[in-house]
């Protein structure tokens, strides 16, 4: 399935957020997500669905000044 990571297009086998995250190799540290506007809890990750061309944001933390 063709979805958008932060507007890459990504092609991948993941039914979830939990499965793409795992997928993808991120390190979830500082890491939220989101799709379309809504932050999806870390809790509901494995319990959120993909479907084909769904824009997710992947939002890290910083630290700075």
């Amino acid at each position: 399935m063709k979805i958008y990571v932060n507007d890459e297009i990504i092609v991948t086998q993941a039914e979830n957020l939990q499965q793409l995250v795992t997928e993808l190799s991120l390190d979830t540290r500082g890491m939220a997500l989101a799709i379309g506007a809504r932050v999806v809890p870390r809790g509901a990750w494995e319990q959120t669905p993909l479907e084909e061309d769904v824009r997710i944001t992947l939002i890290r933390a910083t630290r700075g000044g």
